[in-house]
């Protein structure tokens, strides 16, 4: 179990990960146990806030790269481009300064995944 410093301490570590978003989501409020007999998981409300960012964040970087592909498939239907190459290209064109690449969004995902586990967020998060 932590103690108050403890828990002061795990916040501290984790506090790139407790956004706005993330404390104010309603998914992030648990009802309380009513029933000990359960055996209820105690999980470190930080650890949880900190799995909750990475899905939000992954999430967004999900819905920005199908928001290409979507767009990309629709120029290959309307303007008959076979190649799913150039029909993205042509959706960057249309998407202009907005416009995602997908190896960034991966790279993205990639740099948030890394952080994450190097957080050791999982091995942490039972208490």
């Amino acid at each position: 179990m932590y103690n108050a410093h403890g828990v002061e301490q795990e916040e501290l570590a984790l506090e790139n990960y407790l956004t706005d978003s993330v404390l104010g989501s309603p998914y992030n409020r648990l009802p309380p146990v009513e029933d000990k007999k359960l055996h209820p998981l105690l999980l470190s409300k930080y650890g949880f806030f900190a799995l909750s960012w990475m899905i939000e964040q992954l999430g967004i970087l999900k819905d920005r790269g199908l928001g290409l592909l979507a767009l990309s498939e629709a120029i290959k239907e309307t303007e008959g481009i076979k190649s799913e190459k150039d029909a993205i290209l042509q959706a960057k064109k249309y998407l202009g300064n907005k416009a995602p690449s997908i190896d960034d969004v991966l790279k993205e995902a990639n740099k948030i995944t890394k952080q994450f586990f190097s957080d050791r967020i999982l091995k942490n998060l039972l208490k």
